[in-house]
């Protein structure tokens, strides 16, 4: 059961229809159900989710290229050159 977000689910519901571009960071304790807001918002749209993990920015930047990439037939192995690359 997902309960008590409604003003973070709210807040993000608005910026996902602004139609502009917008990646709200979402910070906290750990254990305050972070990731779950997260997973409960996205359900059916059109989203990215990457968790970056504490390796180096090559590893991540790979992890994001896969994620980024993950709906796209024949894309299997690609991964971006740099942030910038991916975000374009």
């Amino acid at each position: 059961m997902f309960i008590g977000r409604t003003a973070e689910m709210s807040e993000l519901n608005r910026l996902y229809g602004t139609g502009s571009f917008e990646m709200p960071v979402i910070y906290g304790r750990r254990r305050v159900g972070k990731t779950r807001l997260i997973t409960e918002f996205i359900q059916g749209k059109k989203a990215i989710y990457f968790q970056a993990r504490r390796t180096n920015a090559e590893a991540n930047l790979h992890g994001f290229s896969q994620a980024i990439l993950a709906g796209s037939v024949g894309a299997a192995g690609v991964s971006f050159r740099s942030l910038d690359e991916a975000f374009d």
